[in-house]
């Protein structure tokens, strides 16, 4: 059986370049910081507000088809609304306009 060895040096050597290997790849996925309203701490963020929505306009269909489509009760789905709605307005976010749908799942 072979077995290799790596010197202590080359381990040292390694983990110098590491970082510079690693750092094109930070120009690869566009990202910024931004302060979480919640926790008050900086978060990494890569997606915009604007890009969040239209993926859920986007998504919307696959997911009604995957999760068996919209369930038939309209007083359950009026409830769901108007919790929902309730909840959005106390949200950080609470400029933004949510959609609630119940699922036939």
């Amino acid at each position: 059986m072979l077995k290799s060895y790596v010197s202590p040096d080359c381990l040292r050597r390694m983990a110098r370049l590491a970082p510079l290997c690693l750092f094109p790849f930070l120009f690869l996925f566009p990202a910024s910081c931004a302060i979480n309203p919640v926790s008050g701490k900086s978060d990494l963020v890569f997606m915009t507000e604007n890009r969040e929505i239209e993926l859920g306009k986007m998504l919307h269909p696959s997911v009604l088809k995957r999760y068996g489509g919209e369930y038939d009760d309209p007083e359950l789905q009026a409830y769901v609304d108007r919790l929902g709605s309730r909840l959005a307005e106390k949200s950080h976010r609470n400029h933004l306009i949510y959609h609630f749908t119940v699922l036939d799942s």
